[in-house]
């Protein structure tokens, strides 16, 4: 059996290893070392400086190019921006229908966008070789999830850039994602409901049936 993967720390190997139920599992590490990709990061004091900075460095940028951000919000105002500076724009996000999400991804790799403004829901099958940069306009989760999103970028072995813009309050961010607790009474209530509703039923129909925000039953 040969089980692989792009990146994963000592821990996540281990399991690996422990749930295939791998004996005597030969586990070969490759170096993640990339000379044709250049690595730099921007301190900002504010949001706003930080989104001027963010949007002038990518626009000044040749593409095609990848943009991630925290939040689906962002996804939509840094794409709107870019637009506005005449770039060929896409946001993408896991909120968004899956049709659009398609016809994102496909205009990005027929190389229609300049660029897309994505939060980690993109990347999954991403192979396109031509990304000249890979921005990050808020510090990722984890060290792992950073790796694999800059690797995206010079698969041709051409010169990339990546560039982190961070503040120290990104960090809080993160930890609230990771950290908040899960609304179990919601779920049930979620489970139970699309149990009685065998051919489907609709986000927007399902928040006004609970009385509860689309957001929260999403």
């Amino acid at each position: 059996m040969l089980a692989l993967t792009a990146t994963a720390s000592g821990p996540v190997r281990a399991d690996v290893v422990e749930h295939l139920d791998l004996r005597d599992a030969a586990v070969i590490v490759a170096g993640f070392d990339r000379p044709n990709l250049h690595l730099a990061a921007r301190f900002c004091t504010d949001d706003d400086e930080r989104r001027r900075a963010v949007t002038e460095w990518v626009a000044e940028r040749a593409g095609p190019g990848l943009l991630y951000v925290a939040t689906r919000k962002d996804t939509e105002r840094y794409a709107a921006g870019l637009t506005s500076r005449g770039l060929a724009a896409g946001a993408f996000h896991a909120g968004m229908k899956a049709a659009d999400r398609r016809r994102v991804q496909d205009g990005f790799m027929r190389g229609e966008l300049d660029v897309v403004a994505a939060t980690s829901a993109f990347g999954m099958g991403i192979d396109k070789p031509d990304v000249r940069f890979v921005a990050h306009a808020a510090t990722p989760g984890s060290l792992d999830a950073y790796y694999q999103e800059i690797g995206r970028a010079g698969r041709d072995g051409e010169p990339a850039e990546v560039m982190l813009f961070h503040r120290p309050e990104d960090q809080g961010l993160q930890r609230f994602l990771v950290t908040r607790k899960l609304d179990r009474e919601c779920v049930g209530e979620v489970a139970a409901a699309v149990r009685r509703r065998r051919l489907g039923i609709a986000i927007t129909e399902l928040a006004r049936q609970l009385d509860r925000s689309r957001r929260k039953v999403w």
